[in-house]
């Protein structure tokens, strides 16, 4: 009844389905039938009956976990969706993520309450025994409150390791794009940036490493022209190594050991038909042997992806010409400063800042759309965490009024019953946390190779996954805050009404 070649494995299987669904029940039936009538058993059906529950949350656990790994599996089999469709895996994954370590969770943590119970009751005082007890029985009847804010976590999880990812790769397209926290441009017709002016550049507030380069050009051998950039590679190298950008290779623009030596150069690969491996380059009056010894892409002071040669300044000497652009870099750079003294020292001059460069990335409306969906839904499953934990502390309030007011008659003090409620509350939360904790970090390794988050940033740059713990801890401290002031207002409400009138109520 199946597609595809018959085959006699399929017969034996199909048998065997049909022999245990025709026999299955009959039989179960006689079983139960005889455990009921059997009086030897009849004081046995309690025990009986709690371990057929047992077995059957067993049942349910694993079945959920193998649907859970399942759903990952085939997440990483089938890879990224095709462009423009809705991918039902890869739109659960932080679900299929959080269901094992919730089940972990909610299986777990009421017996290590129950044995911090049984090592607590052999030490003096009330507020751990009391405290502790009642977190065990709520943590045996309210599973699924702790279900729901693991599920919270890993949603939370999932949401601010997406919008982080995304904010990583525009902070990286502007790098790639600006190659600098700031760039001055001298104007083509008018003054340079002169040693003088790049002094007074340096000595601006944030400012940690620059490079100047002259940008001129040249002629070939071959008599044709080509745009050449004059740099001092040390310099170059420093200021880049300051920057999250690939490292610059000094050593490839380094003074040769040989006094007649060529010159090396590089060359960008769209320039490689002007300025061949060996040839010669007549640049500022004078004309050297030169080598090629590397491709960059792009290079300061000329347009990325063009035809342009990369020179080193002690070739020229004292010929070299005055400096035409000029990078700076600073994590704290006071950019008004910058600006002014720009302007200042090299008049008519144009300052690119990567800030800017920064947020036209970010506010563009797919990447600025992304970015506000991805915080809405870390604040709708913020907000349905906390909402849980709220109807859970309302729903148990009433019970711990009145143990809080059997014990008050009993001499215990309000200070005490305020640990008490601490004690009580605190474990589910730890336990949310660590399971959310623990869907986080196991959504890196499991999903983060089957997400293509390049979409949001406008640029071919790779978006990786990474852990968002900080999204997690404001979470929790959200948490822990209104468990305060909801156990802060229960406790003021309930010593306003009194022990007397609580027990009453109670009755």
């Amino acid at each position: 009844m199946t597609p595809g070649p018959a085959s006699r494995l399929s017969w034996w299987l199909g048998g065997a389905i049909i022999a245990v669904a025709l026999a299955g029940p009959p039989v179960l039936a006689a079983w139960r039938y005889r455990t009921r009538r059997d009086p030897a058993r009849a004081e046995s059906a309690p025990r009986s009956r709690a371990r057929l529950a047992a077995a059957r949350r067993w049942v349910a656990d694993v079945t959920l976990v193998c649907a859970a790994v399942g759903g990952l599996v085939i997440l990483r089999q089938q890879g990224l969706p095709p462009p423009g469709s809705v991918d039902l895996f890869t739109a659960a994954a932080p679900v299929l993520v959080a269901i094992p370590a919730a089940l972990l969770v909610m299986r777990g943590y009421p017996l290590v309450l129950r044995q911090l119970t049984r090592v607590t009751g052999r030490r003096r005082g009330v507020v751990m025994i009391v405290g502790l007890a009642r977190g065990s029985a709520a943590a045996q009847a309210g599973v699924l409150p702790a279900f729901a804010l693991v599920l919270a976590f890993a949603v939370v999880a999932f949401a601010g390791m997406a919008r982080s990812a995304v904010a990583a790769a525009n902070v990286a397209a502007s790098w790639q794009i600006a190659e600098a926290d700031a760039t001055i441009t001298a104007p083509e017709a008018g003054p340079r940036i002169t040693q003088e002016a790049q002094r007074a550049i340096t000595g601006v507030p944030g400012v940690q490493r620059t490079a100047a380069v002259a940008v001129t050009l040249g002629t070939t051998g071959q008599g044709l022209n080509l745009p050449v950039v004059i740099v001092d590679p040390r310099s170059y190298a420093a200021m880049i190594a300051a920057t999250p950008l690939p490292p610059f290779d000094a050593a490839a623009l380094a003074r040769p050991a040989a006094p007649r030596a060529r010159v090396p150069v590089l060359v960008s690969p769209a320039g490689r038909d002007i300025l061949r491996g060996r040839s010669s380059l007549y640049v500022a009056g004078r004309t050297m042997r030169v080598q090629v010894a590397g491709s960059p892409d792009s290079f300061l002071g000329v347009k990325s992806g063009g035809e342009f040669a990369v020179l080193p300044r002690w070739a020229l000497g004292a010929h070299a010409p005055p400096a035409t652009a000029m990078a700076v870099v600073g994590h704290r750079l006071d950019t008004a400063a910058l600006i002014a003294t720009a302007h200042r020292s090299v008049p008519g001059s144009q300052v690119a800042l990567r800030s800017q460069v920064l947020a036209g990335i970010a506010g563009a409306p797919l990447p600025h759309g992304g970015f506000v969906t991805f915080a809405q839904g870390a604040g709708a499953a913020a907000g349905l965490s906390l909402l849980v934990l709220a109807l859970a502390l309302v729903l148990s309030a009433r019970s711990r009024e009145m143990t809080l007011a059997r014990l008050a008659t009993m001499g215990l003090g309000s200070a005490q019953s305020r640990r008490v409620t601490i004690v009580e509350t605190l474990p589910a939360i730890l336990a949310a946390i660590v399971g959310g904790v623990a869907s986080a970090l196991a959504l890196v390794p499991l999903v983060g190779p089957s997400v293509n988050l390049a979409a949001f940033t406008g640029t071919p740059v790779v978006v990786p996954l990474h852990a968002s713990l900080m999204a997690i801890a404001i979470t929790a401290a959200g948490l822990i805050v209104l468990a305060w002031v909801t156990l802060a207002v229960q406790s003021r409400l309930a010593r306003g009404r009194g022990t007397t009138q609580a027990l009453r109520v109670g009755e």
